[in-house]
C-alpha cells in the first residue's frame, strides 16, 4: 500500500543526478529562463509524479527502491511501488529511470550575492543551490534586497530555494554603542528579517543590549561569538545557532593561554594550550542551553588542509565559478595559512579537534545543522 500524506516538502531539484550534468553556460540559461521555484510544484500542473525513483526518505538508514511519488500542491501525497501506483490523469510526469529522490536539503549558513554583484550573479547562485538539491537556505549576511528575493521565491516568481535571511551584520563597526545596537535590533525586526547576524567585534555591553532587545521584540540571533562575549555568555544568551563552532576551541584553552595570545582562525593557533578533556562538559552545556551549532566544517577543512589550492580549483564543480573567483579563493587559502603561521601538524590537529567537538555535540544530543558558508572558499 502507498504511504500517504507524508510531511515532506517536495524539492525543485530533487533529481540531483539529472541536474548536476549542466554545463556552465546552462547555469546562466536556466537561471534566466525558468519561472518555477521555491521548492514547489511547477506552474504547469498542481500534480507531479516522479516515476521509477529510488527514494531516500532520511527517516532512518533505508532506500525505497523503484517507487512512484505523487506530489499535490507542492506536498508529497503518496509514495508506493512504481509497478502498482497509478499516475493521476493530467499530472506532470517525470521519469526517474532509477535515479535517486531525496528530501530537499537545507543550507543553514548560506550567502546571497549583493546587488552590487549584479542580478545575474544572484540568479546563478540561487540556481546552483537548487542544482545541489538545496531547497532551503538561511542567508547569513542580509541586505534589504534579500527581503524582496524572499518574497519573490515564496511566490514562485524566481528559481530559488526557500529563503530565510538575517539582517545586515552586527559587528564592531556597525554597532559600537548600546543605543545603536538597540536601534538596529528594532529596525531589523520591523523590516521583517528572520534573524540577526552577529559578527566579531561587539563589546560585551553592546552584545548584552542587543540580546536583551532581541528577546524583547522576539527576533532570534545567530552567528559568531565575539571575543569579548565568549562561549559561556553566548550559551546563556541562547543563540539560535552558533556558527563555525566559534568560541569552542577558545573555551578549550581558556585560562591556559598567555594573555593577549593570538588565537588565529577560529582558535587554530591555540593547539598548544587546549584541554580536550573539557569537550564533554562543553557539549553538555550546549545541549542544556538548547543552542544549535552550524559547524561549517567543510569550510574550515578546505582552508586549513595542506591540499594544494591550485588542485582544489581544478575540481569538476569549480567549472561553475568565474575564474576570478577561483583565483581569489586559492589566494585566500594561501593567505590564511601564512597569516596564522600554523604548521601542517597543528592544522591537522585543529581539524581533528573540531571533528571531536562535533561528535561530542551529537552524542550529547545538542542540535547540529548543515551549513557550508557557500558559495565561497571551494564550496559551490
Amino acid at each position: 500500500m502507498p504511504t500517504r500524506s507524508l510531511s515532506l516538502r517536495i524539492a525543485a531539484a530533487l533529481l540531483v543526478a539529472a541536474v548536476s550534468a549542466c554545463a556552465p553556460s546552462q547555469v546562466q540559461g536556466g537561471a534566466e529562463q525558468s519561472t518555477s521555484g521555491a521548492g514547489g510544484a511547477t506552474a504547469a500542473s498542481d500534480v507531479v509524479a516522479f516515476v521509477e525513483v529510488n527514494v531516500i526518505p532520511m527517516d532512518r538508514e533505508r532506500v525505497l527502491e523503484r517507487q512512484t511519488v505523487i506530489v499535490r500542491n507542492g506536498r508529497i501525497a503518496e509514495i508506493g511501488p512504481a509497478a502498482s501506483m497509478q499516475v493521476p490523469a493530467g499530472a506532470q510526469r517525470i521519469e526517474g529511470n532509477g535515479r535517486y529522490l531525496i528530501p530537499g536539503l537545507a543550507e543553514m549558513h548560506a550567502h546571497i550575492p549583493s546587488l552590487q554583484a549584479g542580478e545575474q550573479a544572484i540568479a546563478n547562485t540561487l540556481f546552483l543551490y537548487l542544482a545541489g538539491g538545496v531547497t532551503t537556505i538561511r542567508g547569513m549576511l542580509g541586505h534589504p534586497h534579500h527581503l524582496e528575493l524572499r518574497e519573490r521565491a515564496a511566490r514562485n516568481e524566481i528559481l530559488s530555494p526557500r529563503i530565510y535571511t538575517s539582517g545586515p551584520s552586527f559587528n564592531g563597526n556597525s554597532a559600537q554603542t548600546v543605543e545603536v545596537a538597540e536601534r538596529m535590533v528594532r529596525e531589523q525586526q520591523q523590516a521583517g528579517y528572520d534573524l540577526l547576524k552577529i559578527h566579531p567585534g561587539l563589546s560585551r555591553p553592546v552584545f548584552d543590549a542587543m540580546a536583551r532587545t532581541a528577546d524583547q521584540v522576539r527576533i532570534p540571533f545567530a552567528g559568531h561569538v565575539p571575543a569579548d562575549v565568549g562561549l559561556q555568555r553566548a550559551l546563556e544568551a541562547r543563540y539560535s545557532s552558533i556558527d563555525h563552532l566559534d568560541g569552542y576551541v577558545e573555551a578549550l584553552a581558556e585560562g591556559r593561554m598567555p594573555t593577549g595570545a593570538e588565537t588565529g582562525f577560529f582558535g587554530s593557533n591555540l593547539m598548544a594550550h587546549i584541554d580536550e578533556g573539557r569537550i564533554p562538559a562543553l557539549a553538555a552545556a550546549t545541549r542544556e542551553a538548547g543552542v544549535w551549532n552550524v559547524p561549517t566544517q567543510t569550510l574550515i577543512e578546505h582552508l586549513m588542509s595542506p591540499e594544494d589550492p591550485e588542485a582544489m580549483i581544478r575540481r569538476p564543480e569549480m567549472r561553475y565559478m568565474p575564474q576570478q573567483t577561483l583565483t581569489q579563493w586559492a589566494q585566500a587559502k594561501r593567505n590564511i595559512r601564512q597569516q596564522t603561521g600554523i604548521s601542517d601538524q597543528d592544522a591537522q590537529r585543529f581539524i581533528e579537534v573540531r571533528r571531536r567537538l562535533i561528535r561530542a555535540l551529537h552524542d550529547a544530543g545538542a542540535g547540529l545543522l548543515l551549513g557550508s558558508d557557500a558559495p565561497q572558499f571551494f564550496n559551490v
